[in-house]
């Protein structure tokens, strides 16, 4: 099976820089598959008309920030793997590879850490017979961290 990567682009009035960004992910040479999805976060310049040229998933929405637009753009993706690249960035043609490949060393590492083996079945865990983590010390430490 084909390894899917789902790139997130999110963008408020950078359509200026959107083709750019677009040509530089399209560039990418890994094994693999790749969706493209484009969250316009409001825009009210050119932005859906640059993204509408390009072979990607395009979602508009009114502006409510970058996080909301993100996490609309995650709930759109597919695939096994996650990029982020802001719409005024550019990649190297080899960004994902490079990516992948060290993804992929890291969880070979830790698999065998574990004591499993590249195809063995893995072991299913009961999350629910594991105990409850405390939530109640990160949150005082979270909006401690809010108060300074």
């Amino acid at each position: 099976m084909e390894t899917l990567v789902s790139v997130l682009i999110v963008t408020y009035n950078y359509g200026r820089f959107l083709s750019e960004c677009l040509d530089s992910v399209l560039q990418q040479k890994f094994d693999g598959a790749m969706e493209i999805i484009v969250v316009d976060d409001g825009s009210t310049d050119d932005t859906r008309q640059i993204a509408e040229r390009y072979p990607v998933r395009y979602f508009y929405q009114d502006h409510k920030g970058i996080a909301a637009a993100r996490n609309l753009a995650l709930s759109k993706a597919k695939g096994e793997w996650v990029a982020f690249i802001d719409a005024d960035d550019l990649w190297t043609a080899d960004k994902l590879d490079l990516q992948l490949k060290k993804a992929m060393e890291v969880v070979v590492a830790a698999m065998r850490e574990a004591g499993i083996e590249l195809g063995q079945d893995v072991p299913e865990v009961d999350l629910e017979s594991q105990p409850a983590e405390d939530a109640s010390s990160e949150e005082e430490s979270s909006s401690s961290e809010s108060e300074e």
